[in-house]
């Protein structure tokens, strides 16, 4: 958490993966994709991980760029198992990589294009094995890990997942185009 002084004003800003939840970084993923305005992106950011609006028209030119430029979403090791409320989840994870079927690229693929802005719990929900055939289940689980389950989890499955699935229709489409 990097904490502001602008114009009397306190702001306390989340800027480290164990500390912003996959409802607030889909939000950030939003705030990117939803305007191509490079300072009113980061202004929206930094309204999401403040979790207070009036950092948009109170934070000067130099503390807007010292809290840019520590804000840290890159890359964490991968975690095979995470506790949340005294729960712990698995997700089949074998040499550092998800081990995900066929059926689960498939629906994390139309979780990504059904929900544009809230897939990311839902996708982080089939990783970790909840049980989706029990709709009650599965939205309880997506609600939990949007507020709880963290990026520092989320991101590296994000990355592999999303490698994965590029690669995956690669393969599938170098095997239709060779017959």
């Amino acid at each position: 958490m990097i904490e502001i002084n602008s114009k009397g004003h306190i702001f306390k800003i989340k800027n480290s993966p164990d500390e912003i939840n996959l409802g607030e970084f889909q939000q950030v993923i939003t705030a990117i994709d939803d305007t191509s305005f490079f300072f009113e992106s980061w202004l929206n950011i930094l309204e999401i991980l403040s979790g207070d609006s009036g950092i948009k028209k109170t934070i000067g030119e130099d503390d807007f760029y010292k809290v840019i430029t520590h804000i840290n979403f890159t890359q964490t090791d991968i975690k095979d198992s995470i506790e949340i409320d005294g729960v712990e989840y698995k997700a089949n994870v074998i040499n550092n990589k998800p081990n995900l079927s066929a059926w689960e690229f498939s629906e994390i693929e139309k979780l990504v294009k059904k929900y544009p802005e809230k897939w990311l719990s839902k996708a982080m929900s089939i990783i970790f094995n909840t049980d989706v055939e029990d709709m009650n289940v599965f939205k309880d689980k997506c609600l939990l890990f949007e507020s709880k389950m963290t990026i520092d989890v989320a991101l590296p499955y994000v990355i592999k997942v999303n490698t994965s699935l590029l690669d995956n229709i690669k393969k599938i489409a170098e095997a239709v185009e060779s017959k």
